[in-house]
């Protein structure tokens, strides 16, 4: 028991010694190398300033009329950016256009918004990029029921009714497309109603019929095609369509996809469709841009009635330029620690790995001359007292002088004081003491011209 306490207490004492002697050389290292260090903290300080911010964890976007699927996609969206830890503000809009116009307002607040292809001038895109189309939005006909269903087209906006949705809306400027392709002018007769305010007035029986650009899922328009009062308008010249508008594609709605009991809708419908493009500014975070490429996959990239599993989000509109994170979503997905990790956590790795690489490809080899740049200057330091010592017993033994004896034992005192003051690392202990014993050699020869 004895032998084993004495064995721990040196074993302590070594680990004691050991850490001291660890401690000092750091100590010495700091002090010999502060100017290199303040360098490189001055270096670190500046890429830091210079680093992207971090993402803000407040979002606006503009959405759409009520009872839309841009309003169902913004309610997808925000609930997926709570998941996250950022507040996607919803702000309402009458459509497309306000949508534009808000996102090309560099006082307002919102940075990302719904915008349906057709409604974008290529002279208005500067300054905003896109994310990707995310759904298919259908242009809908709806007219009252008729016992000649076969007489119901796009002639009958001359005559009856119609709402062809509000000013600004991309219900509205997609129909005043198609009706100045097929020569039908906006007469008295065409009224342009909020879309819920269509649907109110259609039912009431007000108007005759109403024009719908919208997604399936949208809530107005899932009213007007459950209730059988209303005959959906169907379109057999849709490929010219497609002809005519470079942003608009044919799609088919098959007798009783809605409905099979109650056969909705009772005969196939051609219809003609545009795509909804996510737009931001272009300052708008990276990372936040991101986000939005994640939400978009998981509220739009499922299989839904009119496009294929993962066919959203996709870059189908070029008329405003793809944003760069876009396309590396596009190419790889999002980043590797996005799908693994928490989002401010990832992002802040993201961020902190694309500030330090370059610091550290910066830093390396200064960090890494450290060691032989202290052992170049302790040697260095060594060979100064070694050239004292030298230059001291050069004068001693070649010019020897007895009246200034006691000044060269005074020089060769101040020279060892000095170098017993001199900490150096355990490994130059053996210089260390080389030049103690040549100092001491000095002296005794010194000792020896006296005697």
């Amino acid at each position: 028991m004895g032998l084993l306490k004495d064995d721990l207490k040196e074993h302590i004492e070594a680990s004691n010694e050991l850490f001291r002697e660890k401690w000092i050389s750091l100590v010495h290292l700091l002090h010999e190398l502060w100017p290199l260090l303040l360098f490189l903290a001055l270096a670190a300080g500046m890429a830091i300033w210079l680093a992207r911010p971090a993402p803000p964890n407040h979002v606006t976007i503009a959405s759409g009329p009520s009872g839309s699927s841009f309003e169902l996609f913004a309610r997808q969206y925000a609930e997926f950016f709570r998941r996250h830890g950022i507040t996607l503000e919803t702000i309402p809009s009458s459509g497309s256009a306000e949508n534009i116009a808000r996102l090309l307002d560099h006082k307002d607040s919102v940075q990302v918004a719904f915008v349906q292809g057709g409604v974008l001038k290529p002279e208005q895109a500067k300054g905003l990029l896109s994310l990707g189309s995310i759904a298919y939005q259908p242009f809908w006909l709806f007219h009252r029921s008729s016992s000649d269903r076969g007489v119901i087209d796009l002639e009958t906006l001359r005559t009856q009714k119609f709402s062809i949705g509000p000013p600004g809306s991309g219900t509205n400027a997609l129909a005043l497309h198609i009706m100045r392709l097929n020569g039908i002018p906006i007469g008295p007769n065409i009224s342009q109603l909020p879309l819920l305010d269509g649907v109110d007035a259609l039912q009431r029986g007000e108007i005759d019929g109403m024009l719908i650009v919208d997604s399936l899922d949208g809530p107005g328009l899932q009213t007007l095609l459950h209730n059988p009062s209303f005959y959906l308008v169907n379109f057999p010249r849709a490929p010219a369509y497609t002809r005519q508008l470079d942003f608009i594609e044919a799609v088919q709605l098959p007798m009783g996809s809605i409905d099979l009991a109650k056969n909705i809708p009772p005969e196939d419908v051609q219809l003609i469709a545009t795509t909804v493009s996510l737009l931001i500014d272009e300052n708008l975070h990276p990372a936040i841009q991101m986000l939005f490429m994640q939400a978009a996959a998981e509220a739009n990239g499922r299989e839904s009635f009119f496009s294929q599993a993962r066919e959203f989000p996709s870059y189908k509109d070029p008329t405003v330029r793809e944003s760069e994170i876009a396309q590396r979503y596009y190419k790889s997905g999002p980043p590797f620690l996005m799908r693994y990790l928490p989002f401010w956590l990832a992002e802040f790795i993201d961020r902190m790995f694309v500030l330090l690489m370059p610091l550290i490809a910066f830093a390396y080899p200064i960090i890494g001359s450290m060691p032989n740049f202290r052992r170049k200057r302790i040697l260095r330091r060594l060979q100064q007292y070694y050239g004292k010592l030298k230059f001291l017993e050069s004068e001693v033994f070649n010019h020897y002088d007895p009246t200034h004896r006691d000044d060269y034992f005074q020089r060769l005192d101040a020279l060892e004081r000095e170098v017993v003051a001199l900490e150096v690392p355990h490994s130059f202990a053996g210089n260390y003491f080389d030049l103690r014993s040549d100092i001491d050699f000095v002296r005794q020869k010194l000792s020896q011209l006296g005697d």
